[in-house]
């Protein structure tokens, strides 16, 4: 019955699911997920939400605006693509320490990069939300930095990623 479905006792069945999304749109988990979209593209700073697709972070949405505060064109959207491979090595890093399953409450990396080889001091700062709990995204911003900012906020040493875990 529908009260134990309100209650989350249950789940309606799947073809019911998918009438009564049929019959009244996306939920409110859908929207948001669009809105978050939305204010990704428009942003005048570099950031992209990103989604784990066999293994390896992808982008799903991004600014047009680059880590070198170019307009950034690519037929392909791999992070090494529009970021460089750097940032691309360290996210991989970050998935094998739980990115998209919830043990990272947020993340920061720092290190040169830059596509097509032109690169300098960023940071990367990375934030892991779901939706669902089954379903994992992370909006990333990027910041380029002077060098001497950048050895600061790295301890000196770069590339480095400080984690904050999932309490």
């Amino acid at each position: 019955s529908v009260s134990i479905w309100e209650r989350g006792v249950s789940a309606p069945p799947r073809h019911v699911q998918e009438t009564l999304r049929n019959l009244y749109g996306d939920g409110p988990s859908e929207r948001l997920l669009e809105a978050i979209r939305a204010s990704i593209v428009i942003s005048p700073n570099p950031c992209a939400l990103l989604v784990l697709r066999d293994g390896r972070p992808v982008i799903d949405a991004r600014s047009q605006t680059g880590v070198l505060g170019d307009t950034v064109e690519c037929q392909t959207e791999t992070l090494s693509s529009v970021y460089g491979d750097e940032i691309e090595g360290l996210c991989l890093n970050l998935v094998e320490s739980g990115l998209f399953d919830g043990a990272i409450r947020t993340a920061t990396i720092v290190c040169n990069s830059g596509p097509d080889g032109r690169q300098r001091p960023v940071r990367v700062s990375a934030a892991p939300f779901s939706l669902d709990q089954q379903s994992w995204w992370v909006r990333i911003d990027l910041r380029s930095l002077k060098m001497d900012d950048a050895l600061n906020l790295s301890g000196g040493e770069m590339p480095s990623i400080s984690i904050v875990p999932s309490s």
